[in-house]
């Protein structure tokens, strides 16, 4: 089973989201996996699983999520080496 995970170039940044598991990516503590940054809204995006695959959605956050440098309008499906940026952070797809 493949694991997505989202990860900066520099290495500051890293989320590791095990296979069929979903959830909302924020800076609050009801986010299921936590970006700790001032660009991040509480509840900035969603991730929903479906077997591998993720679908990366806006949680309500009026902060534009971008994928592969184009605002973020509907859910979209994520594939390896994929460009997300959610606030200032820019974070790319792996799938491991």
């Amino acid at each position: 089973m493949a694991t997505l995970v989202l990860a900066s170039d520099d290495g500051l940044w890293r989320l590791v989201i095990p296979a069929g598991q979903g959830g909302v990516i924020g800076r609050g503590a009801e986010a299921d996996f936590v970006l700790d940054h001032e660009t991040i809204s509480s509840r900035h995006a969603t991730l929903v699983a479906e077997a591998e695959r993720w679908l990366l959605g806006n949680a309500g956050s009026s902060t534009v999520i971008y994928l592969n440098y184009r605002v973020l309008r509907r859910p979209m499906w994520l594939a390896a080496g994929d460009r997300v940026q959610l606030g200032w952070i820019e974070l790319r797809v792996i799938l491991a």
